[in-house]
């Protein structure tokens, strides 16, 4: 039991308990509560949504949703990692109902509007009202066990704050929001909180190829000639910033001798980069507030190496001489009136 154990941070909105964990679920596990990290599971259909209460009941770190995302009930969209999802359609009593069976069901979604691939549909306005009326479900459902909303909406943000206007009493959080100002201020305006924005970038580094000089000036490379590979340019002592990889695995040429080594047989580093930013608004009166605002690039200061030196006639052959930037915080004051 965890429950004395008090969170570093919450992660609000995760799929923890999806068939995309099944291999790693459990150092996924490890690792979270190594940094005592507590999580909310959110569901996405009626199956999963069951199956996230009855994970979260197993663990006193986890707690889960239930709830319908807007793109199933107008689109045959299949994702694997997701897990088989068997209806279109759901009413406020079902929602209800499995809510009402774990205390650990702590808001009603994922739920919202999703117009962004509507031009695929036949009927489009068709397919606008279906995702309207499912979405109402899901706030009279929650309006009546007094749970909050997860929300997810995309290229639909004016029409889902007439919504929320016209249903009134409703808390929430827009889940991953990527509108501008103007379409975040009348839902603030309504009470609800927007998703903190992150950027998280995953990316393999870029390839590289090994160059040599060109001895005599007769072969007209212009400065690309390749080296010759004369052994494993992954083996020995490689992946550090001294020796990237297997230099002795490279040679100059001779002169006169195109080097045999091929294009971009090896990567340089890649990148694990995380940008955050937190938004905090304080209310002054009822049309007047004050946004706090902390960003963060690079925010867990991850170093983030450039690419290793390349010509095998340079004395730092294979090393990497230079990063990019460390962590970078502002932070930034606003009057919103």
């Amino acid at each position: 039991m965890l429950w004395h154990v008090k969170p570093f941070l919450v992660d609000t909105h995760c799929h923890v308990h999806f068939p995309a964990y099944d291999q790693d679920r459990e150092a996924v596990l490890a690792r979270m509560r190594d940094k005592k990290i507590w999580a909310i599971t959110i569901g996405t259909a009626m199956e999963n949504s069951k199956q996230g209460i009855a994970f979260a009941e197993q663990h006193s770190d986890i707690w889960t949703t239930v709830g319908l995302h807007p793109s199933h009930t107008t689109h045959s969209h299949e994702d694997e990692n997701e897990g088989a999802v068997h209806e279109k359609d759901v009413t406020k009593e079902t929602l209800i109902e499995i809510a009402k069976s774990s205390k650990k069901v702590v808001a009603i979604g994922e739920a919202g509007l999703d117009f962004y691939r509507l031009d695929q549909v036949a009927d489009a306005e068709a397919a606008k009202a279906i995702q309207e009326r499912v979405f109402r479900e899901h706030l009279l459902a929650a309006q009546e066990l007094d749970l909050p909303v997860v929300i997810h909406c995309r290229d639909a943000l004016t029409r889902l704050a007439e919504i929320l206007q016209d249903v009134g009493k409703i808390r929430g959080v827009v889940h991953s929001f990527t509108g501008t100002w103007e379409e975040a201020k009348p839902l603030i305006d309504l009470g609800m909180h927007i998703a903190v924005n992150g950027i998280a970038t995953f990316q393999k580094g870029f390839p590289i190829t090994i160059t040599a000089a060109e001895s005599g000036g007769v072969l007209d490379t212009f400065g690309t000639n390749r080296a010759n590979v004369v052994g494993d340019p992954n083996g020995g002592s490689t992946g550090t910033i001294a020796s990237w990889f297997n230099k002795s695995a490279f040679a100059q040429p001779a002169p006169g001798v195109f080097g045999d080594s091929g294009r971009n047989i090896l990567r340089a580093p890649g990148i694990n980069n995380f940008d955050l930013s937190l938004f905090k608004n304080f209310a002054i009166t009822e049309r007047m507030r004050i946004q706090f605002r902390v960003e963060s690039f690079n925010a867990f200061n991850h170093t983030q190496f450039g690419g290793p030196v390349t010509n095998v006639t340079s004395p730092q052959f294979g090393q990497i001489l230079s990063a990019r930037p460390a962590r970078i915080n502002q932070l930034g004051l606003k009057f919103i009136w």
